[in-house]
């Protein structure tokens, strides 16, 4: 019944807000984070934050209590490339983050939530923007101009290796990404892109979509190749969008939402058991 925020500024810059009154939610928790937060993903107790924080760029809070939320660790990757992505599963945390002389990519020990640990890193060479991971394999959106889609192999996690990328169309940063059992559903500037992934190493465009504007944030069940996606994007007369993807080589607008404002929606997520 909670719902976890994270904001590019002011403060607090975290916060918990009950849900569980659809009609009416109220924020029962808040936390202000050093540096500016830029992706979130919450796993069992605790929270996990993608910051632009030099020293911190991967922030672990215990939510356990909501009312209460506590910034319980932290990891301090080599050099001060902004996170911007994170994704965790287990007792392991995922970050990605812009390009610079390090690496981009890291996998991180977080069973011990108060030390996070480098378990294993790779320098991509590119500016990756969002992880998501299925299995032995991290799905990443790329700024490469000719890997927008690229597949780490974390089978060794203590070195992982890129096997597996894919050419979309133009040049623009894939910023986005979300995984469907074995589809991957991609953002790409206006392009949402419906990706094969049932043999990783070999990722297949099976159908794309050209919208009016930028997409900014992608959802879906990612344990399950449900029908439907869900895009936050930045188009001033239909910001949330439905994609209809049962036929994944021609993904259409479903349905689509005016949110009152001229803001765009920045992000989006779907639960099944809602």
């Amino acid at each position: 019944t909670y719902a976890y925020v994270i904001r590019a500024g002011g403060s607090p810059n975290f916060a918990v807000i009950d849900v569980g009154i659809s009609t009416s939610p109220s924020l029962v928790g808040s936390l202000t984070l050093s540096g500016t937060p830029q992706n979130i993903f919450v796993s069992g107790n605790y929270a996990y934050v993608a910051s632009e924080s030099n020293t911190q760029e991967l922030q672990v809070i215990n939510v356990a209590t909501p009312s209460s939320p506590t910034l319980v660790g932290t990891f301090d990757a080599p050099g001060g490339a902004n996170a911007l992505g994170v994704y965790a599963s287990g007792n392991t945390a995922y970050v990605v983050r812009t390009s610079s002389a390090n690496a981009e990519f890291f996998v991180i020990n977080v069973s011990t939530p108060s030390s996070p640990s480098l378990i294993g890193s790779l320098e991509m060479g590119v500016t990756e923007h969002e992880v998501v991971v299925s299995g032995n394999f991290a799905y990443l959106a790329s700024g490469s101009n000719t890997q927008e889609l690229q597949v780490v192999s974390i089978a060794t996690p203590s070195s992982p290796s890129l096997v597996g990328s894919l050419n979309l169309a133009g040049t623009a940063d894939a910023t986005t990404i979300a995984l469907g059992g074995s589809t991957v559903f991609m953002g790409q500037s206006t392009t949402f892109s419906v990706i094969d992934v049932t043999t990783p190493t070999f990722p297949t465009l099976l159908g794309s979509l050209s919208l009016p504007a930028a997409i900014n944030d992608v959802a879906s069940n990612p344990g399950n190749a449900d029908t439907y996606v869900f895009l936050a994007t930045s188009d001033t007369a239909n910001e949330f969008k439905v994609i209809d993807a049962a036929t994944p080589t021609l993904p259409a607008v479903l349905g689509q939402r005016n949110i009152a404002g001229s803001n765009p929606l920045l992000g989006a997520a779907y639960s099944a058991t809602l």
